[in-house]
């Protein structure tokens, strides 16, 4: 975690004016829309993804859907995961936060200005009920949104933890597409105690599964079904490499 320190302690006085910019158009949301804002957190992610010398390679924008709303689900390493995927993607989206990790310095501004929805994993009524909101804006204003179904992440790096089906009542609810993303090396830009070097992360989206394919499934069959997307996608993108260095 020394790497993620040094981009804090780098970032913090131009982050620090950043953070009052994020203030003063979340107060004055009548005079700047969604897209300002939206360009704005671009900004902040995308500062301190410079200073933690990340390059992020991104395949697959073409399964992204071009109209209406949708939910990434996308594996969970690390904390530059949410920084690199709103980084890149082009279109304005949000994030499904837990609580606690959305009250810090400047990541508390970002998802205010985002428009984030903070779920309390201790208060299962309220996770019900930020799911159900969740799905429901996707559905009637056709938002984006980024969650991360394992929850946490932990010393995982490109394994795959165990998925929580409940994340999945959301696109139910919202009967959208729902695109896979698969996140690889992610752990290796804020993770770690080396400070020097470059880092390069991918993000990979996979081809969107639409309503009509998962209408008949559990929850659980669901979660599992993207769950051994993501897996494939991860188990291919690894052996490759292993080829390459054998």
């Amino acid at each position: 975690m020394l790497r993620f320190k040094y981009v804090v302690v780098r970032s913090f006085f131009r982050m620090l004016w950043m953070v009052f910019q994020a203030k003063y158009y979340h107060r004055h949301r009548e005079k700047y829309d969604e897209l300002f804002r939206y360009r704005h957190v671009q900004k902040m992610v995308n500062y301190l993804r410079v200073n933690a010398k990340t390059e992020t390679v991104v395949t697959g924008e073409e399964n992204l859907p071009t109209e209406g709303g949708y939910i990434m689900y996308a594996n969970h390493q690390g904390k530059y995961d949410a920084i690199g995927l709103l980084t890149y993607h082009k279109e304005p989206c949000s994030v499904l936060i837990e609580i606690k990790s959305s009250r810090v310095f400047s990541t508390n501004e970002a998802v205010d200005l985002l428009d984030g929805i903070r779920i309390d994993q201790r208060r299962p009524r309220q996770q019900v009920k930020c799911l159900r909101q969740l799905g429901e804006e996707v559905r009637d204003k056709g938002r984006r949104f980024i969650v991360f179904p394992e929850g946490k992440w932990g010393k995982n790096r490109n394994t795959l933890q165990e998925f929580h089906d409940g994340c999945f009542y959301s696109a139910m609810i919202a009967k959208c597409p729902i695109v896979p993303v698969v996140l690889v090396d992610s752990w290796k830009s804020m993770n770690t105690n080396k400070i020097r070097g470059r880092v390069v992360t991918e993000i990979r989206y996979l081809k969107a599964i639409p309503y009509a394919e998962y209408e008949n499934l559990t929850r659980a069959e669901l979660c599992e079904l993207v769950r051994s997307r993501i897996q494939e996608e991860l188990d291919r993108v690894l052996s490759a490499r292993e080829g390459e260095t054998a």
